[in-house]
């Protein structure tokens, strides 16, 4: 009640897991959940030959990955805090001990759900992400943020790399 509608609806997509982006055709607002539901063969495959027209790896990615989350949500049972870790053991192993990072998702009321969210967080942030920034010509106007599509680049020994959209941006003509 004292934060204004933006920040609130930031709030809730943080808790779900998803994003909020404009479709550029429509003009409405559409809310994506970020999940791993997708079929690798179905996806549009961006190539030199079919869109692809560059690939910059950009330095901006975490360098370290994350092995632990300690989450913390709200019960309203018990009116107080919550807390829960989520750990991955591989990442502890092989990173000489734990790299926490805490979250707060006080719209969790419960341990389940909250761990739940905790270990696909984890999952997100131990996977050793990179992050690329992608040109591509108008065959790719449909993708919005949050899509899924594959890559495959000889130049940049990509054989066939899945990658989810993130911002996506018209550079102008020159």
């Amino acid at each position: 009640r004292q934060e204004d509608v933006d920040a609130f609806i930031q709030v809730v997509v943080d808790h779900i897991g998803g994003l909020i982006y404009e479709d550029r055709t429509t003009g409405k607002y559409v809310l994506r959940l970020l999940r791993s539901d997708y079929d690798p063969a179905t996806i549009p495959l961006f190539t030199p030959d079919t869109g692809l027209l560059a690939i910059e790896e950009d330095d901006s990615a975490s360098a370290e990955a994350v092995n632990e989350i300690v989450a913390t949500g709200f019960s309203p049972v018990t009116r107080g805090d919550i807390q829960v870790r989520a750990n991955n053991i591989g990442g502890w192993h092989s990173q000489g001990g734990p790299i926490s990072r805490p979250m707060e998702w006080k719209g969790i009321p419960t341990r389940s759900l909250l761990l739940r969210r905790a270990q696909q967080e984890l999952r997100t942030l131990s996977g050793g992400l990179k992050r690329f920034r992608l040109r591509l010509d108008r065959r790719a106007w449909q993708l919005a943020p949050g899509a899924v599509i594959r890559i495959s680049s000889r130049r940049h020994n990509i054989e066939n790399m899945v990658v989810r959209l993130g911002e996506i941006g018209a550079q102008p003509l020159v």
